[in-house]
């Protein structure tokens, strides 16, 4: 988990679909998940919006807030949150295939993919426990 979140922090969408692309991941998974990456911080950020606009408007936003008001609150939340995610996602997708993902041949992405000396060390250093334990360290 701590090395998907850091990956997923320090490498970019189109690091990620140049990376698949290279690998040579289909076009039914590279697409979802290409919109998937693009999709939670919108959707994040959409829920700081709402939040914002609630407080604004009077409506509280507090912890408090939802145990006394537990409806009212998820109402004022869920219902934009929503309406807005099925429009985010649709459009994420047209977007991903308006940039040609789903078209076949090969594709040229301005990315360089290179393994650095840093790559090699991390790879090296999270294999450390399986070499230790293969080699009879830890039994």
């Amino acid at each position: 988990i701590i090395a998907g979140t850091y990956s997923m922090k320090t490498t970019s969408v189109s690091e990620w679909i140049a990376a698949f692309k290279y690998l040579k991941m289909p076009n039914g998974l590279l697409i979802p998940l290409a919109v998937m990456a693009r999709f939670f911080p919108t959707i994040k950020e959409d829920y700081r919006n709402i939040r914002r606009a609630m407080s604004f408007r009077g409506i509280g936003t507090g912890f408090w807030d939802l145990l006394k008001h537990p409806i009212q609150t998820l109402e004022y939340i869920l219902i934009p949150l929503l309406m807005n995610a099925t429009q985010v996602a649709e459009d994420l997708t047209v977007s991903s295939l308006t940039k040609g993902l789903s078209l076949p041949g090969k594709h040229t992405t301005i990315v360089r993919l290179k393994m650095t000396t840093f790559d090699y060390f991390y790879i090296l250093l999270a294999l450390l426990p399986l070499i230790l334990y293969l080699g009879g360290v830890f039994r």
